[in-house]
């Protein structure tokens, strides 16, 4: 690679792989760190003022202690909250009045607790400004594991080692699902135990309790797929309007998709080379981000089981992936201890990495878009990243960001993900088209061309 500055140091231009890229070399704002003992993920509100470390559902969390902080300053927004257990999970409200904990109360947490029982635990419901604590905790059957809101704020979802249930926050009523014959192992996976409703509320999922997978259709109460998976475990689950994707690692490693109101496939597996991580829905529904343990990450048309674009590389496993909304950004984070950002149209880099020190398993954008929350064995703890910092206001739309890509590559886009060769011909066309399209007040390149 070749690569020279500015002379006013500004600016970087670095050349490989025949394209050449120019840089803005000022460092954006930092990102700023709340501390965490031993908390590997967080809960942001759902109007995005609010977030709180929280434990992790496996390799037996030891958070013992969590507190509100605003968004997107990462400032104390209340007092410390030690609820007396290891906190798995954490849920806000919509409007952040209260926090949600579940906490394991299990006196033993080895492996051979949970091969004789599920373990102990409860829901607690707090005022994250206050510091108090609401109401008396709710007990469960089996250790808390993952939480989940409602689409209306009714509901509370509840994943057990050995149970899904839901909670009522108004009444405190209680709703038992269903149960799985045996209980989950504390250590079996990374992801022991999540849980999500899909967006119109009327499926509840669970995943990652080991070798067991529930889409609970809450109005005919049933499951709508075989939930015993005795040779692998969903390690993701995504769902948008009408189907879900699972990421299931087993024989044979693959992503299924699912019809949401019958259970039928939705469009057939996609094999997947390597241990399927994460498997996440564009907001549209078009298009399924999945990473994993093969070093890169892939979106797919998953209708016709295409890649969408290239592959997205890092040094390590990738264990975080997911779109931003409202943009046509990927983020990826690794094990490498890089937080990549690509194109989703092109699966190109569009600013440099960002570097951590440790593993990063989670990546989670507010709702607006404005702010990155990065999670995982961090030595900097939670980090949350000011996007708009990182990206200029672009210019051009994403359909005329693709096709000045191509230009810049000498070469097309295919819906599979390959890349062919433009011809002089070709190129000289889609020269034309883009300065057709783009209007000359953001035209900032080299002379007009003639044939």
């Amino acid at each position: 690679m070749n690569a020279a500055f500015s002379s006013d140091g500004r600016y970087l231009a670095s050349g490989e792989d025949g394209l050449v890229r120019v840089w803005d070399t000022r460092l954006p704002r930092p990102p700023r760190q709340i501390p965490s003992e031993e908390s590997i993920t967080a809960t942001i509100s759902g109007d995005g003022h609010l977030i709180a470390p929280a434990g992790h559902t496996g390799v037996s969390s030891t958070a013992r202690q969590t507190r509100a902080y605003h968004l997107p300053a990462g400032t104390p927004a209340g007092p410390a909250i030690t609820p007396g257990g290891l906190i798995m999970d954490a849920a806000f409200s919509q409007d952040g009045a209260w926090l949600a904990l579940a906490t394991a109360t299990t006196p033993d947490r080895h492996d051979a607790t949970f091969v004789s029982g599920g373990g102990s635990g409860q829901i607690q419901f707090w005022n994250p400004r206050t510091g108090e604590r609401l109401g008396e905790p709710i007990p469960l059957p089996s250790e808390p594991r993952g939480l989940c809101l409602h689409p209306t704020g009714e509901w509370l979802g509840v994943c057990c080692s050995g149970h899904g249930l839901e909670i009522n926050p108004a009444t405190r009523q209680v709703r038992h699902l269903f149960s799985n014959p045996k209980f989950a192992n504390a250590g079996a996976t990374l992801a022991n135990g999540r849980c999500a409703y899909s967006p119109d509320g009327r499926v509840f999922a669970t995943w990652s309790t080991f070798q067991y997978v529930h889409l609970w259709d809450r109005t005919a109460g049933r499951d709508l797929i075989e939930p015993f998976h005795p040779d692998g475990n969903a390690f993701d689950l995504s769902m948008t309007e009408g189907t879900a994707a699972l990421a299931l690692v087993g024989l044979p490693m693959h992503l299924a998709l699912h019809d949401l109101r019958t259970g039928a496939p939705a469009a057939p597996d996609i094999p997947y080379t390597g241990w399927p991580y994460r498997a996440q829905f564009s907001q549209d529904g078009r298009h399924l981000l999945s990473a994993g343990g093969a070093k890169t990450a892939q979106i797919w048309d998953w209708r016709t089981g295409q890649l969408v674009c290239p592959a997205l590389p890092h040094e390590d496993a990738i264990m975080a992936a997911s779109f931003v909304p409202g943009t046509s950004w990927v983020v990826t984070g690794s094990h490498d201890g890089k937080i990549k950002f690509w194109d989703a149209h092109t699966g190109m880099m569009i600013r440099p990495a960002l570097a951590t020190k440790g593993f990063v398993l989670n990546l989670q954008p507010t709702p607006d878009a404005r702010t990155l929350m990065a999670t995982g064995y961090l030595d900097e703890g939670i980090l949350l990243i000011d996007l708009p910092a990182l990206f200029p206001k672009a210019e051009l739309d994403p359909a005329l960001l693709k096709l000045r890509a191509e230009i810049d590559a000498d070469a097309e886009v295919h819906p599979g993900g390959g890349l062919a060769p433009l011809s002089p011909q070709a190129w000289l066309a889609k020269w034309k088209e883009y300065r057709r399209q783009s209007p000359a007040s953001r035209f900032a390149g080299p002379p007009p061309l003639t044939e």
